[in-house]
């Protein structure tokens, strides 16, 4: 019991430190696995910034530009007064000298507008329009107004920004207005997508979307401002950059977001335009995920390959240890046996290695001479002095000629070389002497 006790600990130990080593490289590779997923994140967003700075930078020139000319517009009351066609006509030429915009207006206190660009637009009346609304109820020279995106009458979706006009005294005379041009917006957000799977958008900060791409007209207008929104959050948050990853709102797929915030230097706004840049959270780990993948498929097959080695090596131990087990039983029963024969025929068996004087009894030869074998030099001279005189020439002789591989008188067999090995009886107490047919066995 105590032996099957044993074998099962020494069969545990081999497979228990296997199973260590498993587990320490699967944990390794686990771990490896996990900070390469939150570096290709990492990297990811910052590209997504990266874009998202792109974007604002160019619409914050697009905006000081069209300020400019809006500032220069309000300083020159002069064109409320002027020829209308003559106006329209200036107003054309600097519409063409800009990108980003379709339409500038410029629009009396009463919401009509006096000049415009495009003459079908000259004489209609916008006061219900938030982007004269707005500055209308709350004049400010020194602010410019971010209009939320709206339909306007010539069927285009847009928004405005606008400068106000003051009178001789003061007060509220009317507006200018330029139109932001889509199709500018789209190119720009067209841009800076490096992967089909990439969406830009740029978007109010009342929520209304203005301009997402590739999506195009079918999300436009839309509002973003649901409880748990990316959008929402972002603008909660206070900060002009926030990074998110989960489902969007829009399209209600897993997107990893940047979103940014527009705060153009030297550029007094009313409202905020905000940008946005996205990426498919699938898309994003695809790589990730492959070389996952490949990674875990070859520690599986290394931790296949190491099962199946250690278990043929304990199979084979096992097989060699049950041999072993074997050869030990048959030594055991032929030394039992051995030990009846001599034990019954009086005969006692010892062995002498020449090259170091060294000479071993069994008990049989102990008992033959009468000898203590707590006292036994176990040298040769201790036997040597035990034979009678007159058979010692005689027996030292046949000891010589086996050491030596020749032939001895009696019946002798030899192989190898070190160890003598004879056995002898007792002729009378105190003496021996080897007997002809006494066989004699040189052994290695």
């Amino acid at each position: 019991m105590r032996q099957s006790g044993l074998l099962a600990k020494t069969m545990a130990g081999p497979w228990a430190a296997l199973g260590g080593m498993l587990l320490i490289l699967g944990g390794v590779l686990w771990v490896n696995r996990y900070l390469e997923y939150q570096r290709v994140g990492a990297r990811e967003q910052e590209r997504l910034s990266a874009q998202a700075q792109v974007i604002e930078k160019n619409l914050a020139w697009n905006l000081n530009a069209v300020n400019q000319v809006l500032t220069a517009l309000q300083r020159d009351s002069s064109w409320l007064g002027g020829d209308g066609r003559s106006v329209a006509g200036r107003l054309a030429t600097l519409t063409s000298a800009m990108s980003g915009v379709r339409t500038l207006a410029i629009v009396d206190a009463r919401g009509t507008i006096k000049a415009a660009n495009r003459p079908e637009l000259a004489g209609r009346n916008f006061k219900d329009r938030e982007y004269f609304r707005t500055p209308a109820l709350r004049p400010d020279a020194g602010l410019l107004y971010v209009s939320p995106p709206f339909k306007t009458s010539l069927g285009v979706f847009a928004l405005n920004l606008t400068r106000t006009i003051r009178g001789p005294r003061g007060e509220f005379a009317g507006v200018v207005s330029a139109t932001l041009d889509p199709e500018y917006f789209a190119t720009l957000l067209s841009s800076v997508r490096y992967r089909p799977d990439m969406r830009a958008l740029v978007a109010h900060e009342d929520g209304t979307l203005f301009m997402m791409v590739p999506e195009g007209n079918r999300v436009l207008g839309r509002n973003l401002t649901a409880p748990g929104t990316f959008f929402a959050r972002h603008r909660a948050s206070g900060l002009q950059t926030t990074t998110h990853a989960g489902t969007a709102h829009l399209t209600g797929e897993r997107r990893l977001m940047v979103w940014r915030t527009m705060r153009p230097a030297g550029l007094k706004m009313d409202r905020q335009l905000l940008v946005a840049v996205s990426r498919d959270r699938d898309a994003v780990y695809d790589v990730w995920r492959y070389e996952t993948m490949v990674r875990a498929g070859l520690y599986l097959l290394l931790v296949v390959a190491a099962t199946a080695g250690l278990y043929r090596y304990r199979l084979r131990q096992r097989q060699f240890e049950r041999q072993n087990a074997d050869s030990a039983l048959l030594l055991r029963e032929s030394a039992e046996r051995l030990h009846l024969a001599t034990g019954a025929a009086g005969v006692g068996v010892w062995d002498y290695d020449p090259r170091t004087g060294q000479l071993l009894w069994d008990q049989a030869m102990f008992a033959l001479y009468g000898a203590d074998p707590a006292a036994f030099p176990a040298d040769y001279r201790a036997w040597r002095d035990a034979v009678l005189p007159e058979d010692l020439a005689a027996t030292e002789a046949l000891l010589q000629t086996a050491i030596g591989g020749g032939s001895p008188s009696a019946p002798c067999s030899a192989s190898g070389a070190g160890t003598a090995s004879c056995a002898a009886s007792r002729r009378s107490p105190g003496s021996v002497s080897t007997p002809p047919a006494t066989p004699c066995a040189w052994s290695g």
